[in-house]
């Protein structure tokens, strides 16, 4: 027996006088002194016995300590008789190890400690892996490698867009379907356990995560792989209907999974309902730090692989571009299987947590059965009624013929004749005949009654469903329109959106005409002035004097550090969060992009003529740091404060239905789906809405397929 002392009692004492500290240094010899002689005890035990070097069994009071130093007790004997077991002493120090690395760094650093939110942080690390390279090279390389027309990528952009949006709310109906059908499958665990929600986070939608991610990852790399660039394609070829088709394609088929891989993890995170916002704040930021070296390698990596120069020749321009293409599959196939993981992390969470909470509640056995006379009288229809009403009528004179034959019986026991013998035995063999036949017509008409009866249940049932579907469906419209903050978080979001996807779309472009020093400068190989347009020579970008423009090896630093540094931001974001609230951001963003772009325009205006962007004798700091300010600052609060603002959006939700009290199968249980899904129904057209507009005011002035 060890003793054990509190940890207040040894440090929070009184030091008023010196036999009370005689006291306390004594209590911690002895306690020393014991502890020793119980560690000797142990390492002498096992030395005695030939089993393997294992530590003995820990204490409850020592488990503390075990988990700070994991090697503490162990003793590893190297010698000449017991050399072999060394061998095992290694293993299970190993064992060991990576048993305390994985509960100290890998679920507190990805996770926050929860498994379930550790397969979520592994899921947004494959999705950035995706995000980041396709949002960086997928304009470049349909522009300059596929030789698309800016004409018909404007065309094709408000294709997919129109297509998109239609998918998008099609995926968030999907979304929140997932929780309908597993509310009908679990609703024995529903109605006694109740734990409906974590069913439904967890079985329901962990088990998409895995597939979902697959699809996305082939369609990131399908636009890339299915058509193959040739040097020798005509003008004529390049601006055929193939191209725009393969592009519209592509793109909705890209698009589609991305808004369900993002609304299916955004869900997720929403409906953790039990999280405060301070733990939401902590399972967020700790994944940031992880998505922010990622993305930045894969940035880097793919520029470096995808680096091609106008001056190059277009057939080593395609070899590197083939190479590329070799780099994307497999970032395809990392992802695929980050998702896998995921997957598999989250199921075993969840299925270890529903076992949990359900044998903690109850141990016996629930089943449903239908009810037999209450359906009879609402669902039955008259045949099934006037079956069950002959069913008893035959039962009451069963057994009036019973009790009959029982007297018969009796008084033919009482005679002794042999003529009369004779005669009852014929009777009894006559009764007991047509007993058998009644007995054989009851048991009939009871499982055809029994079977009309299941099968009128689970019609019932199905119907019940689908009225649900299209109740929840028109309910959950209703709500939306009547939400006043949705509609105000609308109008917020589209113009965030469109301001956001047209620096994402175009940042690579403005990157390399605005701030690259080539050699031989723009001349009319990457800009064909149009002599019918409206706008002169003077009225587009020149770059006379290139004493201020960067290296192509700064122009890439440059956009691969935004991803890493929009990272960066979400993570200094979470303090003034947690400090004033997310909403006091957004209104310190919009004051912030009013007054940079402000500042440039007068800038600019001071420097030359308005609209008219000459480059000469002046330094591209102001362009590089609006670029570097707007992209940033957006990115980061667009992802950071979507998150809080729909799950505010769905506690208000839910808190105005409880208010109602309305019933249980009236309300939807969770309505983050939709919420999404009409995010996206407003917001993608207006996010594409200045990419084509830009797209269609560059061709108009000239801008080629390959600038």
């Amino acid at each position: 027996f060890v003793p054990t002392f509190p940890q207040h009692s040894i440090t929070q004492t009184p030091m008023s006088s010196s036999s009370s500290a005689d006291n306390i240094h004594r209590t911690r010899q002895s306690y020393r002194k014991r502890q020793h002689l119980e560690q000797r005890r142990s390492t002498t035990n096992t030395n005695t016995t030939n089993d393997t070097i294992l530590p003995t069994t820990i204490s409850k009071n020592d488990n503390v300590k075990q988990q700070q130093q994991p090697f503490s007790n162990y003793h590893l004997p190297i010698n000449n008789t017991t050399f072999p077991k060394f061998f095992t002493a290694i293993q299970s120090l190993l064992r060991q190890y990576t048993k305390h690395t994985k509960h100290t760094l890998f679920y507190q650093t990805l996770g926050n400690g929860s498994p379930y939110l550790t397969g979520l942080t592994l899921a947004s690390i494959a999705s950035t892996m995706l995000s980041t390279t396709f949002d960086m090279f997928y304009i470049t390389i349909f522009l300059s490698i596929y030789h698309l027309p800016l004409k018909h990528y404007a065309w094709g952009s408000a294709t997919y867009v129109v297509v998109g949006t239609v998918m998008n709310v099609c995926v968030a109906w999907i979304v929140d379907s997932i929780a309908a059908s597993s509310s009908d499958d679990d609703d024995k665990e529903e109605e006694v356990v109740g734990y409906h929600d974590k069913i439904y986070k967890c079985v329901g939608k962990s088990k998409l995560i895995g597939m979902s991610g697959c699809l996305y990852a082939i369609s990131f790399v399908a636009p890339f792989i299915i058509q193959s660039p040739s040097p020798e394609r005509t003008p004529e070829e390049t601006k055929s209907i193939w191209n725009m088709s393969h592009f519209v394609l592509s793109m909705t088929f890209y698009n589609t999974m991305y808004s369900f891989c993002n609304m299916l993890q955004s869900s997720m995170v929403t409906d953790q309902f039990d999280l405060s916002e301070k733990q939401k704040i902590q399972f967020m930021s700790s994944g940031q730090f992880v998505n922010m070296i990622v993305s930045f390698v894969i940035s880097r990596v793919g520029l470096y692989i995808f680096d091609f120069s106008s001056e190059e020749k277009e057939e080593d321009a395609l070899e590197r571009f083939y190479v590329f293409r070799l780099y994307l599959v497999v970032v395809s196939i990392l992802s695929s299987l980050l998702f896998i993981m995921a997957q598999r992390i989250m199921v075993a969470s969840c299925s270890s947590s529903s076992i949990q909470t359900s044998t903690s509640i109850s141990t016996s056995s629930f089943t449903r059965q239908p009810p037999p006379v209450a359906l009879s009288s609402s669902i039955i229809p008259s045949t099934v009624t006037n079956l069950v009403r002959k069913r008893q009528r035959y039962k009451s004179k069963d057994s009036d013929i019973i009790q009959n034959d029982d007297d018969d019986d009796d008084d033919d026991h009482s005679n002794n004749n042999p003529t009369t013998n004779n005669m009852n035995h014929t009777t009894k063999t006559t009764k007991q005949k047509t007993k058998n036949y009644k007995n054989t017509i009851s048991s009939y008409i009871q499982t055809k009654t029994s079977k009309i009866n299941q099968f009128l249940w689970n019609n019932n049932l199905q119907l019940q469903k689908q009225q649900r579907k299209t109740q929840w469906i028109q309910q959950s419209l209703s709500d939306l329109y009547h939400h006043s903050n949705f509609r105000i978080w609308i109008g917020m979001e589209m113009l965030l959106e469109s301001q956001y996807y047209f620096l994402c779309t175009f940042r690579r472009i403005f990157v390399y005409h605005l701030l690259y020093d080539d050699d031989d400068g723009m001349d009319e190989t990457s800009w064909n002035h149009n002599t019918t347009t409206w706008m002169d020579e003077s009225s587009i970008i020149k770059t006379n004097d290139k004493s201020n423009m960067w290296s192509q090896g700064a122009c890439d630093w440059l956009l691969s550090s935004i991803y890493p540094l929009t990272q960066m931001t979400i993570l200094l974001l979470y303090v003034p969060i947690r400090q004033v609230g997310y909403t006091k951001v957004y209104h310190i963003l919009f004051q912030i992009q009013f007054w940079t772009s402000l500042t440039l325009l007068l800038w600019k205006m001071s420097s030359s003529s308005f609209f008219v962007l000459e480059l000469q004798d002046t330094t591209s700091i102001p362009i590089a740091f609006f670029l570097v300010c707007n992209s940033v600052l957006t990115g980061a609060v667009v992802n950071v404060g979507f998150i809080f603002g729909m799950s505010d959006l769905v506690l208000e939700m839910k808190w105005k239905k409880q208010q109602q009290q309305c019933h249980k199968e009236q309300q939807p249980p969770l309505l983050s789906g939709m919420f999404m899904g009409m995010n996206t129904l407003f917001c993608r057209p207006m996010s594409a809405f200045l990419p084509i507009v830009t797209a269609c005011w560059l061709n108009h002035v000239g801008l080629s397929a390959t600038g």
